[in-house]
């Protein structure tokens, strides 16, 4: 992360009704440890990074903006989110071409 912007949030950003296709889910947003880092040629479930602290949630609204609550984002460090889906039936589609600011991000803030 850059220096003096150690405050994060994620944010998650939905498009308006019509370009995207999915129901109303809920989806926890988890910071996972990312001291190892993560080797993506033997990423699995009993290897994956274990969860650290629960950010909040993202409840699927078309045409919304939502961000979790803040937390220490230390300057030189990597960031690994994870999203979970409480339900099984848990389906986002959302496709990138043609819209403006949608999708997942992290937002810093500055500290000093």
């Amino acid at each position: 992360m850059d220096y003096g912007m150690e405050n994060c949030t994620i944010a998650l950003s939905f498009p308006p009704v019509g370009s995207t296709s999915f129901q109303n889910s809920t989806v926890d947003v988890w910071l996972l440890e990312s001291e190892r880092g993560i080797d993506f040629s033997h990423l699995n479930w009993n290897s994956k990074p274990i969860r650290q602290l629960s950010l909040g949630t993202f409840i699927s609204i078309q045409n919304s903006t939502q961000q979790t609550m803040g937390y220490s984002c230390k300057t030189g460090t990597t960031q690994i989110i994870e999203l979970s889906c409480r339900a099984v039936d848990c389906n986002i589609h959302v496709p990138a071409g043609g819209h403006d600011a949608i999708g997942l991000y992290v937002q810093q803030f500055q500290t000093i």
